[in-house]
């Protein structure tokens, strides 16, 4: 089975084992100025020895660097993208 719930929950361990890597795109957790958060596709850079990485954020009308990124819920750290 290729889709739906069925193959969910037969490869549920495969996606819960995911591991950064470079070249990987995943989601950042950004705060923006008037007060809320913003999330922007990312491209990892590195990993580093601790686990965070280092990634590339895609802005609306810039691009930057972040370092020593968590991975999260709050602002400032990264998420894998949803599946669907």
């Amino acid at each position: 089975m290729w889709g739906g719930l069925a193959y969910f929950l037969s490869h549920r361990d495969k996606l819960e084992d995911m591991k950064p890597t470079m070249g990987r795109i995943v989601i950042y957790r950004e705060v923006v100025a008037v007060g809320g958060e913003d999330l922007m596709p990312a491209i990892v850079q590195g990993v580093e020895q601790d686990g965070t990485l280092r990634l590339c954020v895609f802005g609306r009308f810039s691009q930057s660097m972040r370092y020593n990124v968590k991975e999260g819920t709050e602002e400032g750290t990264w998420q894998w993208p949803p599946r669907v």
